[in-house]
């Protein structure tokens, strides 16, 4: 995983997603198909290359057969990441969930900022502390 994004909405940092660099897609979806403005905002722990398309162009873009197929393989791919973060959330431990992050991923640890570490687990910042404590003892 190269890139990554937190979820805040005005008052509380809410982690959403860590993404990995093959996903480089990412939207409120219901936002966008309403055309009414989020109840979150995305933003980039690290600097990031942003482009955005509108809603019109997306549209017209849709009217090809070719990106029709696109965006469904990107939706599926979308899909497929966010089933199988919500498995893990649903029948593992935060401190399961850590242990993988760390042998997958321990690069990008060392750059996440432990509150957004914590919150993207589900637990308080003491509870991971606490983890952290456990494995390296």
């Amino acid at each position: 995983m190269d890139y990554f994004i937190f979820i805040s909405t005005k008052t509380e940092i809410i982690s959403q997603s860590f993404l990995p660099k093959h996903l480089i897609f990412f939207t409120s979806q219901a936002s966008f198909n309403s055309q009414k403005p989020a109840n979150e905002n995305i933003q980039s722990i690290e600097k990031s290359v942003v482009w955005q398309i509108s809603y019109r162009h997306t549209n017209d873009l849709y009217k090809l057969k070719s990106w029709t197929y696109f965006a469904r393989k990107i939706i599926q791919e979308v899909q497929f990441f966010t089933e199988e973060i919500l498995e893990e959330l649903q029948t593992e431990t935060a401190e399961f969930r850590y242990k993988k992050m760390l042998e997958n991923e321990p690069e990008l640890l060392k750059r996440i900022p432990l509150k957004i570490l914590a919150s993207y687990l589900g637990i308080a910042p003491q509870s991971l502390s606490r983890i952290r404590k456990k494995l390296t003892t």
